[in-house]
């Protein structure tokens, strides 16, 4: 197989670079091993290019050797409410080969509705798809044609749901399609909140103790993961302040070390305060909660649940001088094994 590597959003530009490899495939219908060399080239800073691989090696083995837990169906996310309020759309349909096709997964085939509605400024909104013939999985587009905002099991078991206050008034796109491809019946229904006071509380918040001082500053990034937990595989990990890369983004900070990359920042238009924030989701697309998302070496989240308390946070211009930050990340499901992280960099707390 080849392939092309291009940038996402405002590096679209800026990224290029190149897929090759190959898959061995067994007649009885699996994959047998993989191996594939990512190449990219990107443009920093101006005048600084860098180039990397990636070489990924994979090998099927018999049995669980790595202990990873099967998935297991739940209700609504933690802190997640049933919406009350006035249904603006309700649609009950069928995904078919008449439907165009989806525009991120359309390659497999999989088709999506298309489904145009009307937000007012201020309002929250949820966007509901139920179905039990497929995973159901949404995409939300603001009026400039913007992803707002992805989700695939957040309305509990196989079901689909985004809640979303909305910037400003306009039309809207929702896109209402299948994670596994399939096609059958589905009911998709948009509520208009009556109110969205009171919304943020957590029904099983993570619990945070504050760290001991330390008599000197501490530099450090730790993980913890659990058995069956994914982006750490289970290990636990310790980094000098040396490996560490940190710096400041719009809504808060990144840490990169060692294969591993972590953003955390509060919810869109605002900026890391000096508290404690429960309900974080996918940084990418947290909207209006907080936003975090931990990757390791060739690992991600598709959604994230998690939480995440501030206890230091000094800086001078767009220099971070003193941070302390822990975190606890569940990957696609509430109930997943967690990953518990601390970051420190000069700080005054162990």
């Amino acid at each position: 197989m080849v392939g092309r590597v291009q940038g996402r959003n405002k590096m679209k530009k800026l990224v290029d670079g190149n897929v090759a490899g190959k898959f061995a495939f067994d007649l009885t219908g699996y994959i047998a091993k993989a191996d594939l060399a990512i190449t990219t080239e990107a443009s920093l800073f101006g005048d600084l290019q860098v180039i990397s691989v990636f070489d990924i090696k994979l090998v099927r083995m018999p049995g669980n050797p790595l202990n990873i837990a099967l998935p297991v169906k739940t209700g609504p996310g933690p802190g997640v409410p049933p919406p009350k309020g006035d249904v603006i759309v309700q649609l009950n349909s069928t995904l078919g080969p008449q439907d165009p096709l989806d525009s991120e997964f359309g390659q497999k085939g999989t088709r999506m509705k298309v489904v145009p509605v009307k937000f007012e400024a201020g309002k929250k909104y949820s966007i509901l798809l139920n179905s039990t013939a497929f995973d159901s999985y949404l995409r939300l587009f603001g009026p400039n044609g913007q992803v707002l905002a992805k989700d695939d099991d957040g309305g509990g078991d196989l079901n689909a749901r985004i809640d979303h206050i909305a910037s400003m008034n306009g039309d809207y796109r929702i896109e209402a399609t299948a994670f596994d491809g399939k096609q059958g019946a589905f009911q998709l229904k948009v509520i208009r909140w009556s109110s969205i006071a009171g919304d943020t509380p957590v029904a099983n918040p993570e619990k945070f103790t504050k760290p001991a001082a330390s008599p000197k500053p501490v530099s450090s990034f730790r993980l913890v993961s659990s058995p069956g937990e994914f982006i750490g595989q289970g290990k636990a990990y310790a980094f000098p302040p040396q490996a560490m890369i940190i710096k400041k983004t719009d809504r808060g900070v990144q840490v990169s070390v060692a294969g591993f990359n972590v953003q955390i920042g509060a919810p869109r238009g605002q900026f890391l305060e000096k508290k404690e924030y429960q309900g974080a989701k996918r940084y990418a697309f947290s909207d209006t909660a907080p936003g975090l998302d931990v990757t390791g070496p060739g690992r991600g989240a598709s959604n994230v649940f998690g939480a995440f308390v501030v206890w230091e946070l000094e800086m001078q211009g767009n220099n971070i001088t003193r941070l302390a930050i822990d975190f606890v990340q569940r990957s696609e499901r509430p109930t997943n094994p967690p990953l518990t992280g601390k970051i420190r960099w000069n700080s005054r707390l162990q």
